[in-house]
């Protein structure tokens, strides 16, 4: 045992324990990096977190801790058989400056892992996460490295760690005057074996995985019936129609934003900064003469009128680069924003037909909206999907406010009835072609992102396909969790997708967005349509009996609860925007003149008032019960969040 004991601390011959424990040194960090791409709560907390003390843990438990001591008892040996005088004798000064060098190129490694291999591939994948954030810890904007250049780089890096062993182990034969060839023993030579062993397993691995990748990309593209492309994609957006460039550039610079707006001279400075909020608001309570003002410009604006002309027909795809050799997520959709401020816009052409009793303009505010919603259905992606979901909440408010004005026949309720029916089955159609957007973007980022060398604004990136070779074991991870991700869009809707508690990286990323979008977006698109068809109904029940009914006990299923929706007819508790004059002529103002400069001239406050009221609801994604109310309290208010979904009609 002794002897035994005597030979694993290489107690009769330090120098070749010295070795030994320098190659460990430098072997360490292979496995060390194979144990962390083997496991992903690792990678979650390296790449997206950052280095927090729980990786520190992780990766330096038991056995690395076992080995650094075991360096550590190596190096005292070494030291006690080197003699302090031999290093002083001018004879060896050559010794010490490569001792020097040595030290040198040890640093030089250190830095290249800690850069290259983790700061890097940090910042390069949580760059979607934190934009500008990481950007600083990206050493390519400051060598200038790009595409290929980072496989030299590594590849030089690889070289350079190569050197520092052999010097060191150079380093050691003379401090010991033991020669090189016998330093490299059978414990060494296992160790080389083990990596070299371990280096091909990965790689055969890696091989492997990229095989049932493709398999699983081949099987999913079955399932939809589709290719995984960027031109299928195009295909099933366009759906047959002709892109229209001009129209989309059109109606952006036909679009008013009302600079010109001049309610007075001392109040125009005032209201310029107040007119997004107005447009955004269109239910607000405004000033009287600046309501009278705004309607004024609003109706009166030239090129609105030339807007709802072009709106008045269907609205054709807007052109995009849909590429099968180009990464999509670098795409542009301006078109979604606008959409959201024309139906914004004709919100507010709504209300004002409304006011004037103007039925005629009222019909066609809402043809131009379902213009825009129907445009919005073809798209597949999951972005433009709760942009639909968010249009389609608007027009059904406008449709709400129609219901109450009393202006529209009875055949009229009816067929939107119907529409809103058929519109659940549109639902269940978009969700699953956003779950095929979707699918056909994730495949296109992981096949395309690994060979890209610029990031979305130009910048030098890391060309990940040129080091997959160097860490076998990183292209491993990446392919079995791309398999995994791929597996995990065979569904029809979104709340079958994995759970964040899934041990795959990727789903373990997108989980909680995916599934949020798939228990509370869709839903609540379909609760919408229920809610709004219930009023049309107590609309239609009041109009045969003469007065709205008491309770309505067939209501259709709150998609939330299983349950009915909610009904009721009085009180009804409703936030409401209200714009207020600040400055020296508003009430309960005291301020100093510094801070009236800097003070908005109108401020918008939300208010609770009680209006009577036939209202219907959801209780919404929490499941609980509020009362039809939502609101989100500001940050640090201990008020509980409400999230029912209400529709009402207005009895006064």
């Amino acid at each position: 045992m002794k002897r035994l004991i005597r030979e694993i601390l290489f107690w009769d011959s330090p120098a070749q324990g010295a070795f030994f424990g320098l190659t460990l040194l430098f072997s360490v960090p292979w496995f060390w990096l194979v144990w962390i791409f083997r496991n992903n709560d690792t990678i979650l907390n390296l790449w997206i977190s950052g280095f927090s003390a729980d990786l520190l843990v992780k990766c330096f438990g038991a056995i690395p801790i076992f080995i650094l001591l075991l360096i550590l008892i190596y190096a005292a040996f070494l030291c006690a058989r080197i003699s302090p005088q031999a290093w002083r004798n001018p004879n060896h000064r050559a010794k010490r400056y490569l001792t020097a060098a040595g030290g040198l190129l040890s640093l030089s490694c250190a830095a290249f892992i800690f850069w290259v291999i983790i700061k890097t591939l940090y910042a390069e994948t949580a760059y979607t996460l934190y934009e500008h954030a990481c950007r600083d810890t990206d050493i390519a904007d400051r060598i200038g490295l790009h595409g290929n250049g980072w496989g030299w780089f590594a590849f030089a890096g690889m070289m350079l760690w190569a050197t520092s062993y052999f010097l060191i182990g150079k380093i050691i034969s003379w401090s010991t005057a033991v020669r090189c060839c016998k330093l490299i023993g059978k414990s060494v030579l296992a160790l080389w074996s083990l990596l070299a062993t371990s280096y091909v397993f990965c790689v055969v691995m890696a091989l492997n995985a990229t095989a049932k990748y493709h398999v699983a990309v081949a099987e999913l593209s079955r399932y939809f019936g589709r290719p995984l492309t960027a031109t299928a994609l195009a295909e099933v957006y366009q759906n047959g129609r002709k892109p229209d460039a001009a129209f989309w550039s059109t109606v952006e610079a036909l679009k008013p934003n009302f600079p010109e707006f001049d309610y007075s001279a001392e109040q125009s400075a005032g209201f310029d900064r107040l007119h997004s909020s107005i447009v955004r608001y269109p239910d607000a309570i405004l000033p009287e003469t600046v309501y009278s003002e705004w309607k004024t410009r609003f109706l009166g604006n030239e090129n609105l009128r030339k807007l709802a002309k072009m709106l008045e027909q269907p609205l054709p795809p807007a052109e995009r680069p849909y590429r099968d050799d180009k990464l999509l997520s670098q795409m542009l959709l301006p078109e979604l924003t606008l959409c959201r401020e024309l139906v914004r816009l004709e919100y507010w052409q709504l209300k004002f037909a409304l006011e004037d009793g103007d039925i005629q303009a009222v019909r066609q505010a809402l043809q131009r909206v379902e213009n825009i919603c129907t445009y919005q259905q073809n798209d597949t992606l999951m972005i433009s999907s709760l942009v639909w979901i968010a249009l389609e909440h608007m027009r059904h408010e406008l449709i709400s406010k129609v219901v109450s004005s009393k202006m529209v026949e009875t055949d009229w309720l009816i067929e939107q009835s119907r529409n809103l029916s058929d519109l659940e089955d549109t639902v269940h159609r978009i969700q699953r072609m956003s779950i095929y957007g979707e699918a056909v973007f994730a495949v296109n980022t992981m096949e395309y992102s690994p060979y890209k060398d610029q990031n979305e604004f130009g910048g030098s990136s890391v060309k990940l396909s040129t080091l997959r070779w160097i860490l076998p074991h990183a292209w491993w991870n990446v392919a079995r969790n791309a398999e995994g991700l791929v597996r995990a869009y065979m569904i029809s809707d979104w709340s079958e997708f994995p759970d964040h508690k899934s041990d795959n990286l990727f789903i373990s990323m997108q989980s909680g967005t995916l599934r949020t979008i798939g228990t509370r977006k869709f839903p609540a698109a379909i609760a919408d349509l229920r809610i709004l068809r219930g009023l049309i109904e107590a609309e239609l029940i009041k109009r045969k009996d003469g007065s709205y009914p008491k309770q309505m006990n067939h209501l259709l299923l709150d998609p939330f609860s299983g349950e009915p929706l909610r009904y009721k007819k009085g009180a009804c508790v409703v936030s409401v925007p209200v714009f207020k004059k600040t400055g020296p002529n508003a009430d309960s103002v005291d301020m100093d003149e510094a801070s009236l400069a800097s003070e908005p001239e109108y401020k918008m406050i939300m208010e609770q008032r009680s209006i009577e009221a036939v209202q219907i609801w959801s209780i919404g994604p929490d499941r609980i019960d509020d009362g039809g109310i939502q609101n989100n309290p500001e940050y640090g208010s201990e008020e509980k969040a409400k999230d029912d979904l209400r529709l009402i009609i207005r009895l006064e």
